[in-house]
């Protein structure tokens, strides 16, 4: 029974010690978000001598969903946990073949870390929400319009209340639309489903949202509000 007792005590305190480091390097995280690129001196010493980050060259900042992979690439940086994915940030030249199928998404180099970290995640959402492939490196670079996951523009609170009672039913539907250039056709092929179907269902989204998908602007405007329920469901 004490060998029991000393080997439960044992496993906590391991766990405990677990848990502190993982706050602390949320804290860090967080931290460098927060800094908006203007770094105290205890952060960019803690930067460097505890993680390997430093903080007084551009870096860019490397996220994927399985931390084995940048264990592969980048074995001698230190990893984070970050939202249920991983990152790491590099200050030297990048080397990643281009004929890899894991999925990276890379950032730009940047002063800002904490602009780094919001690129390569909105760039994640940005993929999931749009349904695109992710199965290779994919730059921030080439994802411009991922920075309407920053939300820069207010939200319709009216318009929000509509997107959110349809989003569950109709968010394949328009996502399906845009990626098809609003094409009938293509779109229902691609659904499965008659093209009367796909008509039906936009319209519909016309009649409970007064924004009619067939209309750049108000697509956009639909896609904006569609992305901001995405990310209240996302975590």
């Amino acid at each position: 029974m004490k060998s029991i007792v000393l080997l439960l005590v044992e496993e906590l305190n391991e766990f405990s010690k677990k848990e502190k480091k993982l706050r602390q390097r949320t804290n860090f995280l967080n931290e460098l978000l927060n800094a908006k690129g203007y770094y105290s001196e205890a952060l960019t010493t803690s930067a460097i001598e505890d993680y390997g980050v430093n903080l007084l060259r551009a870096n860019r900042c490397i996220l994927s969903t399985k931390q084995e992979v940048l264990r592969k690439y980048f074995p001698l940086h230190e990893i984070f946990e970050w939202h249920g994915r991983y990152i790491t940030f590099i200050d030297a030249e990048l080397e990643v073949a281009p004929e890899e199928s894991e999925m990276l998404i890379i950032s730009d180099e940047k002063m800002n870390v904490g602009q780094l970290i919001r690129d390569v995640e909105n760039t994640f959402k940005y993929l999931y929400f749009f349904q695109q492939p992710a199965n290779q490196p994919i730059f921030t670079s080439d994802h411009y319009f991922a920075r309407l996951f920053d939300f820069p523009i207010e939200i319709d609170r009216q318009l929000i209340r509509k997107v959110t009672d349809i989003y569950g039913e109709y968010y394949d539907t328009l996502i399906c639309f845009a990626n098809n250039s609003t094409n009938v056709k293509a779109g229902a092929e691609q659904l499965h489903i008659h093209r009367n179907t796909l008509n039906y269902r936009i319209e519909r989204i016309h009649e409970l949202t007064q924004k009619d998908p067939r209309i750049w602007s108000d697509l956009w405007t639909l896609l904006y509000h569609f992305a901001y329920c995405f990310v209240q469901n996302f975590e």
